[in-house]
């Protein structure tokens, strides 16, 4: 098809115009309007103007440049017709030459319009390098949406010209509109190492809102995640728990490569502030899973009121092994309650219920704190007996394990 199609030329051009410019019938939107209405009749409308349009698209596409002379057909098309969306991407399909009747959209009363020119140049990547300097110009249009698309397309079309972006993009960082700042922090940092000069103004938006995570991320893909840490940990400083919140959300996704930032986070694991201190928590389970630093806090947590909490850190403790042998007694009394009760947690009236015995730590709470018990009990053994042929199958000495169910509080192995 697509030789068939380059064969032909410049001859299909005015099918494919004619396809392009396929419109659905007038009375289908009110039958649309109408079936949303009601349920009782299935109304199923076939979309072919669509799918002509997306043909059409595709034939632009394969043609490229050869298609050139339907530009000013396509033009006037995106000028007068609600199909402005497959019209621009037609345009971009036939290259370079297009550009200025893309670019000429950025003037048009309808926003929808100006919006699919600078999509259109967006998937055109970097064949649209010529349109930089009208992106860069229209990074100070008086329209914020203009502005936005503009720092959006910025990347993408002018990845391999940082000399003539970046400067740009950091002044879009002081904009008043927040959609433009965040979108040209994302742009910079896409630029790594290249956007250095942005790191300044950069490192004062991670205690701004809503820019902080954004900032924190761009910092750390300009500057690599290790030296960016003590910039953005230190954000942590700031009164905000709106900006703490992005902070320790950034922090966790660097995982154990934000190792360093630990000490900058324990303080928020007992902060008063529910959602701070659970997402605290959970950024160094993250970050540390591992770290004996963090056990005390994961220990401490076992009796956080959230369920969810909850079995989050037992999962955690679960890979200490024996390094997590302090919160064997809390496990304990959690699965001995669950014995004295047939597996569920007394509700006693005129009695709060104990944060650490509530419903969700049942089964969990048995196969880890086994897990932590029989890795104990094993290392214990191995440091206390010389390997022989009597005991160099560690299984065959070990006690057989409760199937659950079973009641704890008479298996010896489970006394402490």
């Amino acid at each position: 098809m697509e030789f068939a199609l380059r064969q032909m030329g410049t001859n299909t051009l005015p099918f494919l115009l004619k396809r392009l410019g396929t419109k659905d019938s007038r009375i289908k939107p009110k039958i649309e309007e109408w079936a949303g209405k009601q349920d009782v009749i299935r109304v199923r409308l076939n979309d072919n103007a669509h799918k002509d349009r997306a043909t059409a698209v595709a034939a632009f596409e394969i043609l490229g440049p050869v298609a050139k002379p339907a530009i000013p057909d396509l033009q006037k098309m995106l000028n007068n017709t609600d199909n402005d969306f497959q019209v621009a991407n037609a345009l971009a399909g036939i290259g370079p030459d297009a550009i200025p009747a893309l670019t000429n959209t950025w003037s048009h009363s309808k926003p929808a319009i100006r919006r699919s020119g600078f999509t259109a140049l967006v998937d055109m990547g970097t064949n649209a390098e010529t349109a930089l300097p009208f992106l860069v110009m229209a990074l100070r249009d008086a329209d914020p949406d203009i502005r936005w698309a503009a720092a959006l397309a910025m990347w993408h079309v002018g990845s391999t010209q940082p000399a003539l972006v970046i400067p740009p993009l950091v002044k879009s960082l002081d904009e008043s509109d927040t959609r433009v700042s965040r979108t040209a922090i994302g742009s910079l940092g896409r630029f790594g190492a290249r956007a250095k000069a942005a790191v300044p103004r950069l490192t004062e938006l991670l205690t701004q809102v809503p820019e902080s995570g954004s900032a924190a991320l761009a910092l750390a893909s300009i500057m690599g995640t290790n030296q960016s840490l003590p910039l953005i940990a230190g954000a942590l400083t700031k009164n905000d728990a709106r900006v703490q919140s992005a902070i320790i959300d950034v922090l966790g996704t660097f995982e154990t490569n934000a190792h360093d930032a630990i000490p900058f986070l324990l303080p928020f694991a007992r902060n008063d502030d529910e959602a701070l201190r659970n997402l605290t928590i959970r950024a160094l389970i993250k970050i540390g899973p591992r770290s004996e630093a963090i056990l005390p806090v994961l220990i401490h947590e076992l009796t956080d009121t959230d369920s969810t909490i909850r079995n989050e850190v037992l999962v955690a403790l679960a890979a200490f092994g024996p390094k997590a042998e302090a919160a064997v007694p809390i496990l304990l009394e959690q699965i001995e309650v669950l014995t004295a009760n047939d597996g569920q947690f007394p509700r006693t009236a005129g009695s709060p219920p104990r944060p650490a015995l509530t419903e969700v730590a049942t089964s969990q709470s048995q196969v880890l704190f086994r897990g932590i018990r029989r890795n104990l009990s094993r290392s214990k053994r191995l440091t206390r007996q010389p390997l022989t042929n009597s005991n160099r199958n560690c299984s065959a000495t070990r006690p057989k394990q409760p199937k659950p169910g079973n009641d704890f509080s008479v298996a010896p192995w489970l006394k402490p």
